[in-house]
């Protein structure tokens, strides 16, 4: 398998622009939006991709939504959630 790992960070988007950005993103690197794993507080994003990930501190709502929910130390946590997927392949 491969994978590919990128980290966007949009300015002064609204919800809709962040969903469309991600969206063209993975247009432009010919990924399909279901095979892609998300870790936001944006409800949208986090139904468009295959895999949402909440972080820990995200609403109730959010985490309602997410496949998955961070652990209290989120960068840790994150490591080690893409350790797991990676290295499950």
């Amino acid at each position: 398998s491969q994978f590919i790992i990128f980290i966007i960070k949009f300015n002064n988007l609204n919800k809709a622009d962040f969903v469309t950005a991600v969206e063209n993103t993975c247009r432009i690197l010919d990924i399909d939006i279901k095979e892609t794993i998300a870790v936001t507080s944006d409800i949208d994003v986090l139904k468009a991709v295959g895999i949402g990930v909440a972080p820990a501190g995200a609403s109730d709502e959010v985490k309602d939504i997410a496949g998955l929910i961070l652990g209290e130390d989120d960068s840790d946590s994150l490591v080690e959630f893409l350790k797991e997927v990676i290295l499950s392949e």
